[in-house]
């Protein structure tokens, strides 16, 4: 049984992840500054990181085939001060580099490390089309995974290096969509900001079916986006959305109010991100759900 480490498994990708590479068969073991808010299952090990000492995380990373790096406080849900900015940057710059300098001690180092990053490193594009070959964009969310996917490449050269840009997840158990869908339960539902933004997405299922593939195909390295190839508007969206709970989409909430309430992490909503899987898509990556009416129906209808 092949051993993957995820670094960060208490997030809701970490859970859903380690959940599914267990059913694949795989050995999982979570590294984890909170054994407490990670899933409980019997068939994974569950080890408190320890940031003091190379030598204690080497002996559990020893022998692996594959780590997953997820670490990092959440972007969402708060505003960004100018102390939880910086917990943002140093919970995935010094985790990486920290998994990094472990890794490059070991005698059999793992085949893989697959750092997330996020589409955030594109800025706010408007309607120009990206894809891995973009320029970096402007912006604390870009600086952040500009630094996060430098310290992922000093991995030694015995180690493919995966650098995973993820888009909006969707999924029916945690994630950004409950949000999303909670105003339209209550008939308030409708786009946010002027719509126009571009949202690149990807169904939780698409998502966890990538992962593998990076684990288990030893000619990908790089960078991948992680989205569907489909991206949409806000506007499109919100009346996917709508149409798919059978809810009206006609109450737009203005961008000067989601500003004044998020502040500065009011950009993960209204930047524009039109990101399309080149890289992924090179490989004959076979989509599961590549229009949004389709996830939404699978993920609302079924």
């Amino acid at each position: 049984m092949k051993k993957i480490i995820i670094s960060g498994g208490s997030g809701f990708i970490g859970k859903n992840l380690s959940k599914y590479l267990s059913n694949k068969g795989y050995e999982i073991n979570i590294l984890t500054r909170n054994t407490d808010k990670c899933n409980k299952l019997d068939s994974i090990k569950y080890h408190k990181i320890d940031f003091n000492s190379i030598e204690n995380t080497a002996k559990i990373i020893e022998g692996a085939y594959s780590i997953i790096n997820l670490s990092g406080a959440s972007i969402v849900g708060k505003k960004w001060s100018s102390k939880y900015k910086q917990e943002i940057y140093n919970s995935r710059i010094n985790t990486s580099n920290f998994l990094v300098k472990t890794i490059n001690s070991l005698e059999n180092p793992p085949k893989s490390f697959i750092n997330a990053s996020a589409i955030g490193i594109y800025g706010n594009c408007a309607d120009e089309i990206l894809d891995e070959n973009s320029k970096i964009g402007k912006g604390f969310l870009a600086d952040v995974c500009k630094d996060w996917e430098y310290k992922a490449e000093q991995c030694n050269s015995y180690t493919r290096v995966i650098k995973a840009r993820i888009g909006i997840v969707l999924s029916n158990n945690g994630g950004a969509l409950a949000k999303f869908a909670l105003p339209f339960h209550f008939l308030f539902g409708g786009p946010i900001g002027n719509g126009k933004q571009w949202m690149s997405w990807i169904h939780i299922e698409d998502l966890l079916s990538m992962f593998l593939l990076f684990i288990e195909d030893e000619n990908l390295n790089g960078t991948f986006n992680i989205v569907a190839p489909n991206p949409v508007t806000m506007n499109e969206f919100a009346k996917t959305l709508g149409n798919v709970l059978r809810k009206p989409s006609i109450f737009r909430v203005p961008e000067f109010i989601i500003k004044m309430v998020l502040g500065e992490s009011s950009s993960i909503i209204l930047d524009s991100q039109r990101v399309l899987p080149k890289h992924i898509e090179n490989y004959n990556f076979k989509y599961k759900f590549s229009f949004l009416n389709k996830a939404l129906i699978d993920l609302f209808l079924k």
